[in-house]
């Protein structure tokens, strides 16, 4: 219970497809720091890997971190007398871009239009490409959804009716308490506009029939849930690629992740004395995330009132 199944069946792809192929026929007291970064080494030179054709660091650590745990499963057992020291990969944090507000609206517009349109999409890992893509009605709520929720599209996948309350109060807002994501549990607070999305979703849904605690907010029909967020993203790219958005300015490629900082990113540059920390907490992160990624493209001019305020 301590790693997905996911995580399980990746490990074991790479230890298949790479790890025994290098190492499998060498004895295990051999494996020592220069054969682990010649390893390293094979890895990186390899074409047609990864996003951009090459494998990058953080691919490469995943590696190196699997490795490490062999090594160490292979002391405890008496195997090797210590496990060897490992090389070090420099991090590269990989920021994703956020929308501004023009984009998003534009975003937004050509969700509405596309409602009902049959798409092909090409899928890198197969190589082929898939014609049956209808864009949902759904695709235009969830991206408004998570424009004003701070939520990450894993919370999407689990995301259901029960762990959503709205709240009325002096200042209206939605609750969520989905279940825990990256080690973080506290109940998020949306912005006012979520409750909006949400009850137009409400009611879109109830026309339909009723609906149980149970029922997932997005894309419900689809009770494989691994399915349905793989959905969520192939209608969302098709609507970045026909509103001229899926490429940012900065040459960045956008995906689904974009939305929740871009909603970040509105409360750094529009939040009234908002603290960073609050952010963090209700974000589901730390305030050491958002430093480094979420408020990585975050300069002076942008928030030249607030670097130019004073206390009267």
């Amino acid at each position: 219970g301590e790693v997905t199944a996911a995580t399980q069946e990746n490990d074991h792809n790479r230890l298949r497809r790479d790890i025994l192929p290098f190492f499998g026929n060498l004895d295990i007291k051999l494996v020592d720091y220069n054969a682990i970064d010649a390893y390293l080494n094979q890895l990186s030179q390899q074409t047609g890997r990864g996003r951009n054709g090459v494998l990058a660091n953080a691919s490469l650590q995943l590696h190196l971190t699997q490795i490490g745990k062999i090594l160490r499963f292979a002391h405890r057992r008496g195997l090797i007398d210590a496990v060897p020291a490992l090389p070090t990969l420099r991090k590269q944090d990989r920021s994703r871009d956020y929308f501004t507000p023009d984009e998003v609206s534009r975003l937004l517009a050509t969700a509405r239009t596309m409602q009902g349109d049959t798409d092909v999409i090409y899928i890198q890992r197969t190589g082929q490409f898939s014609r049956n893509v209808e864009i949902s009605e759904d695709i235009g709520d969830l991206i408004d959804f998570m424009l004003h929720t701070f939520v990450r599209p894993t919370d999407l996948k689990v995301l259901q009716h029960q762990h959503v309350a709205v709240v009325r109060r002096e200042q209206n807002y939605l609750r969520l308490t989905q279940p825990e994501t990256k080690r973080h549990s506290l109940p998020m607070v949306s912005m006012p506009q979520a409750v909006e999305v949400y009850e137009r979703l409400l009611a879109r849904r109830q026309e339909m029939g009723p609906i149980l605690p149970s029922d997932y907010v997005f894309f419900p029909q689809w009770p494989d849930r691994a399915y349905a967020i793989t959905q969520m993203r192939r209608q969302f790219d098709l609507v970045l690629k026909r509103a001229g958005l899926k490429i940012s300015a900065r040459g960045e490629s956008r995906t689904l992740y974009c939305l929740r900082h871009t909603a970040i990113m509105e409360r750094l540059l529009n939040g009234d004395r908002i603290d960073v920390l609050s952010l963090a907490r209700n974000a589901r992160t730390s305030v050491e995330m958002i430093e480094r990624f979420y408020a990585r493209h975050l300069h002076g001019e942008m928030v030249v009132g607030k670097i130019h305020s004073s206390v009267e």
